[in-house]
Order: structure tokens, then C-alpha cells, then sequence
């Protein structure tokens, strides 16, 4: 292999590694999420710190049929989860972490139980 091969070579390798590197810094993150508040909720709201897409992103969402998107805050409802009963979703995003704010439940539309500030 000569110089001139060599160089072209390495040249067309670190433009490749250039453009997979966003996709190779994607986070994928699944959490389980459990209604402790001793009654059954129809709403799950989710605030990351980065924006965050469900998992597969038009669900399904566990219990819930929609996921309506205000900022980095994601609502899951039409759907209902039984005291002690648990959510399990997976989420992305293009940053090296999926991280939650902060997360909570509600009943037609009223929070029910603490609003959680770590991820669960």
C-alpha cells in the first residue's frame, strides 16, 4: 500500500467515524414506574432534563394509549394503573443519558401522591 492510498484511506475513516457520532452518543432507557399513591391514576406525566422520545415513539405507552408532548414534559393518558400497579417505558434521546427531572400521576387531571424528583 502505498502513502497516497494510506492517507485516502484514514481520510475516508474519520469522516465516517465523524458522521456515526451523534447516533453512537443516542442514550436508549427504560424505567419502571409504581403508582404508590394507593388509588388507581389515569395520567402519567414525565419531565426529562433533555428532550426524550418514547420507545417506540407511537407506542405502545404500557396502559396508556396517548402521549401528548409539552417541551421536555411527556403525558400518558387514556389509560389506568392500579394501586401498586407499575408502567414500564423506554425512552431515547441524543445525549449520552436519559435523565428524568422529575415524574408524577394524576387523576382527571389532579396530581395524586408527591411529585417523585429522581428517577424511579
Amino acid at each position: 500500500m502505498n502513502l497516497r492510498t494510506l492517507v485516502v484511506s484514514a481520510v475516508l475513516s474519520l469522516s465516517l467515524l465523524v458522521a456515526l457520532a451523534p447516533a453512537a452518543m443516542a442514550s436508549v432507557a427504560t424505567f419502571t414506574f409504581t403508582n404508590e399513591t394507593g388509588k388507581q391514576v389515569d395520567d402519567l406525566h414525565i419531565e426529562f432534563v433533555e428532550a426524550s422520545t418514547p420507545n417506540p415513539p407511537a407506542g405502545p405507552f404500557g396502559p396508556f394509549r396517548n402521549d401528548k408532548v409539552q417541551g421536555n414534559t411527556h403525558t400518558f393518558s387514556n389509560g389506568t394503573v392500579a394501586a401498586n400497579g407499575t408502567v414500564t417505558l423506554t425512552f431515547t434521546n441524543g445525549s449520552p443519558d436519559v435523565k428524568i427531572s422529575k415524574w408524577w400521576w394524576t387523576i382527571k387531571g389532579t396530581r395524586e401522591g408527591v411529585v417523585h424528583t429522581t428517577a424511579p
